[in-house]
C-alpha cells in the first residue's frame, strides 16, 4: 500500500488518528493471521485430517452395516474317526 503524501492531512490530530487507526487495523491482521497459522498448523489441523482420512477409507464398516443377517444351520456328518459339525452358512437379502 503506497501512500501519497500529498494528499496526507497536514493537522497533527488528523495524522494520530490515522496512524492509531492504522495500527488498530495491523493489529488485527496479525490477529487474523496468528489463528489462521494456529488453525491450519497447531495440533488440532492434523486430527482433523486424520478425521478425514479415517472416512475416506471406513468403506469395510460402512458395507458390513448394509450386509443382511446370516442365518447359521448345523448339519451333522459321520467320518469313520469321529463326528464332525459342519456349518451352512445362508445370507438372507
Amino acid at each position: 500500500m503506497t501512500v501519497d503524501v500529498q494528499k496526507l492531512p497536514r493537522d497533527v490530530e488528523q495524522l494520530k488518528s490515522l496512524v492509531i487507526e492504522m495500527n488498530k487495523t495491523i493489529g488485527f491482521l496479525q490477529e487474523e493471521l496468528r489463528l489462521a497459522r494456529n488453525w491450519r498448523y497447531g495440533r488440532t489441523a492434523d486430527a482433523v485430517e486424520d478425521q478425514k482420512q479415517a472416512r475416506l477409507f471406513n468403506e469395510a464398516e460402512d458395507g458390513a452395516a448394509e450386509v443382511a443377517e446370516t442365518e447359521v444351520a448345523e448339519q451333522t456328518v459321520t467320518v469313520a474317526a469321529h463326528e464332525r459339525t459342519i456349518l451352512d452358512l445362508h445370507i438372507v437379502a
